[in-house]
């Protein structure tokens, strides 16, 4: 496995995988104007690291350095044939050592209160739970956030 910072160059492989990305998450109740992917050519407070296996997209984490105050995971997503592999751990420990570089002392980051597997590995790595947005998707879930003081 290789991963990688994301540039314009490899901007085209994550968008042939923005699909199947898309069908793993529920989307919130108030729609979104921004296009998320060109944010991290032209933003420089946002990051990307991809994660590829034979020339195959199979995972990424996003994350903001530049967070009020903090740092802010802002999505991650693993493909469903490398899940329970621990990829999403490495892809966290990966944001987080690059946001303590960057003396970033709280990191914020949020899931789906259904999403358990997303939780467990969250709170494995020392979140801590600190809001809950109830009915904030389509399907009635809530969002939940939490911190993490580095």
């Amino acid at each position: 496995m290789k991963f990688v910072n994301i540039n314009s160059k490899n901007i085209p492989l994550l968008k042939k995988r923005v699909k199947a990305i898309e069908k793993d998450f529920v989307p919130f109740r108030k729609k979104r104007k921004n296009n998320p992917l060109e944010d991290y050519l032209v933003k420089d407070n946002l990051h990307m690291i991809l994660v590829s296996d034979k020339n195959n997209f199979i995972a990424y984490i996003s994350y903001d350095d530049k967070y009020k105050k903090g740092g802010y995971i802002r999505g991650i997503w693993v493909d469903k044939r490398y899940r329970g592999k621990g990829l999403a751990t490495k892809l966290y420990r990966k944001a987080i050592n690059n946001l303590k570089k960057k003396n970033i002392k709280q990191i914020i980051v949020r899931t789906w209160e259904k999403n358990a597997p997303s939780r467990l590995v969250i709170e494995k790595l020392g979140f801590r739970k600190y809001r809950t947005i109830k009915n904030d998707r389509i399907d009635g879930d809530n969002t939940v956030w939490f911190k993490l003081f580095l």
